[in-house]
């Protein structure tokens, strides 16, 4: 985020979807697959399903927290970041921004 601010939302929204934070396209998986194990009536399963998004959502939320400057222990990285690594960021953003625009 310090060096490049766009590719780094890019990456968070990524981040946060795969962890299905709410209003990301990662949110309709996981509620269709809690929707699922209730139909089933697997309630063990479906308290390791809510734990896991639970944690899920509690580290993609940490690295928010430390990616927009929050008080850490961890130093700047000293290398630039490649611009494959950028460029990858990107396409998962903008994949899930067209996901999310093409779902209504």
């Amino acid at each position: 985020f310090r060096k490049h601010p766009f590719s780094g939302a890019a990456g968070l929204y990524a981040l946060l979807s795969l962890a299905g934070a709410p209003g990301t396209p990662g949110m309709a998986l996981w509620l269709s697959a809690a929707r699922d194990l209730a139909a089933t009536r697997h309630p063990g399963l479906l308290l390791a399903l809510a734990l896991a998004w639970l944690v899920g959502v509690a580290v993609a939320v940490d690295e928010a927290r430390r990616a927009f400057g929050a008080p850490t222990t961890l130093a700047a990285p000293s290398r630039a970041v490649p611009a494959a690594a950028r460029a990858a960021l990107w396409c998962a953003g903008l994949g899930l921004a067209a996901l999310l625009a093409f779902a209504r």
